[in-house]
């Protein structure tokens, strides 16, 4: 049985969007409407229990135009019919933090502008775009479970020519923001480019879910989320331990591209020096370090 958790979800108090609306202006043009700003937000804690519960709570809110997610715990004592999004206290106002960063089991990857390879199109076949996002990723993540969901802007403009894709999964151990940060930070060095939105994992970081709108124009995506069905429903993901100055930031201590598989296989059953994680056997991990480059001596 899977571990529980909570989604926190904030919707607007007076009802202004947290989606995109494009329009098509008189020259043809398409203009974008950003997400409306708003001070005062509603809570409401989700129960999820797993991928599968994960993904039918979020595809719920796909359809609710003001509501988005947080990582965040709303804290004791707050009015949840009507409170400040606010992770630390005001220095000015003096007015109390509102959300706690809390460890979670779901958590969100942002990948934005991966270049469009020839023969993949989102419009006409999303499972294969989907595929290949997900190959550019960590490798923990390649035979995941998850919940995939196209960006706003995905397709809506002719000259698109990236792939920008939200891709939701479920951990085996609950993961702190700092040390997803940490991990995202550690993927797009490998990658050498941002790969993963770092910033994301913040407690109080807004995971936009509702579909954009469109006024004078066809949305250019027939679906736009989904389940991706993978061989694991949980990941376990690899983290190296954290920077002495930045916690957010790999130690110089940390693994890195070309150790060879024993330096992997290392990593394999042993408690590593990362917050809020420990190392479990895997065939995850056994596929992951094989396929490392091997380090030459």
């Amino acid at each position: 049985m899977s571990a529980a958790d909570t989604l926190t979800v904030l919707r607007s108090v007076s009802g202004k969007h947290a989606a995109k609306t494009f329009t098509r202006k008189r020259d043809g043009k398409i203009a974008n409407r950003s997400y409306g700003k708003e001070m005062f937000f509603s809570v409401e804690a989700i129960p999820v229990a797993g991928i599968d519960t994960l993904a039918d709570a979020l595809e719920r809110l796909t359809g609710e135009p003001s509501a988005f997610v947080i990582r965040g715990e709303p804290l004791p004592g707050i009015d949840r019919a009507h409170t400040l999004r606010r992770a630390l206290p005001d220095k000015k106002t003096e007015e109390p933090a509102t959300f706690a960063e809390k460890p979670r089991y779901w958590f969100l990857v942002d990948v934005d502008h991966i270049p469009l390879p020839a023969a993949t199109d989102p419009k006409t076949d999303p499972e294969d775009a989907v595929e290949y996002v997900i190959g550019k990723l960590p490798p923990e993540l390649h035979d995941a479970s998850c919940w995939w969901q196209w960006s706003s802007s995905q397709s809506v403009f002719p000259d698109a020519d990236s792939l920008s894709l939200h891709l939701w999964f479920w951990s085996l151990d609950p993961l702190d923001g700092t040390a997803l940060s940490r991990w995202a930070v550690a993927a797009n060095a490998r990658a050498s480019f941002k790969l993963i939105d770092p910033a994301l994992y913040r407690a109080v970081q807004a995971h936009y879910i509702a579909k954009p709108s469109f006024e004078g124009l066809d949305d250019p995506l027939p679906r736009r989320s989904g389940p991706r069905d993978g061989l694991e429903s949980t990941v376990t993901l690899i983290i190296p331990p954290a920077n002495a100055k930045n916690p957010e930031l790999p130690g110089d201590q940390g693994y890195e591209p070309g150790l060879g598989v024993a330096a992997h296989l290392a990593q394999i059953g042993g408690p590593e020096a990362s917050a809020g994680r420990s190392y479990r056997p895997s065939h995850r991990l056994w596929r992951s370090a094989a396929a490392r480059p091997i380090a030459r001596p």
